[in-house]
């Protein structure tokens, strides 16, 4: 999907962090190939984090971006994105769930899209209190790293950006494709654990983020929150995973 991103000249750089060959998986023509770098990241398994901060190391871009691979981008979201990013310093659209499937691009399309930010700008509130993902396209002088984390590192490193950039530009039409399998994240009797665990891994770090204070405190007071509702539901069987123990939340205050 990033190789057919219409209307950007796109440098992509492949950062395997197990140990397959993606090289030989994905198997690129010339043409492709000559836009395509692949690396590895030192301690395989090391987590998501790592193979972005590595991924960023050695782009050349001045904007840079970030997929999963098991995600996927719309056509047309780079070419949205890149002018608001180049403007305000950063830029995001939503993160649709779709299912796994040969259909998964197609349903892209036609998928409702909750509205978790008006058009124009990603607030701290929302990125903390929202609970879903935001993929940015950024000016790489506001990147800063990614923190390691068990769960929610997005929420961190977006949480930052929010605070580094002059605005963090948001548009609707900018889609990219979040895949739901039963192992995701977010799903399944684990998630609960992992969840809990990333808590805590963020809180041994609050006090070394990029953040005001203010925004250190909301920060704190939302990680309170979701650690309780968590908690229970992991010790009450209350729920199978992390994403319906705190559905429903979205909008409270």
């Amino acid at each position: 999907s990033v190789l057919a991103s219409r209307d950007v000249r796109v440098e992509a750089i492949v950062v395997a962090n197990d140990e397959a060959d993606y090289e030989a998986a994905l198997r690129l023509g010339r043409e492709q190939s000559a836009r395509v770098r692949f690396l590895r990241t030192p301690a395989p398994r090391s987590g998501p984090s790592s193979a972005r901060n590595m991924g960023m190391a050695h782009a050349q871009a001045e904007l840079l971006a970030f997929l999963d691979a098991d995600d996927f981008f719309a056509p047309d979201r780079l070419a949205l994105l890149r002018p608001l990013a180049r403007e305000h310093g950063a830029a995001t659209g939503p993160c649709v769930p779709v299912s796994e499937g040969p259909g998964a691009t197609d349903a892209l399309g036609a998928a409702p899209v909750g509205e978790a930010a008006a058009a124009g700008s990603l607030s701290l509130r929302t990125i903390l209190t929202s609970r879903r993902s935001f993929s940015p396209v950024l000016d790489r002088r506001y990147a800063g790293e990614w923190r390691a984390a068990r769960f929610a590192e997005d929420m961190i490193f977006n949480a930052e950006l929010e605070g580094r950039a002059p605005r963090y530009a948001y548009l609707p039409e900018a889609l990219y494709g979040y895949v739901q399998t039963p192992q995701s994240g977010s799903r399944g009797p684990g998630s609960l654990r992992r969840a809990l665990q990333g808590y805590g891994d963020i809180l041994a770090q609050l006090f070394d983020l990029d953040l005001s204070d203010e925004a250190k405190t909301a920060l704190f007071r939302q990680l309170r929150r979701d650690i309780e509702d968590s908690g229970a539901a992991l010790f009450e069987n209350q729920a199978r995973g992390w994403g319906e123990a705190v559905a429903g939340r979205e909008n409270a205050p």
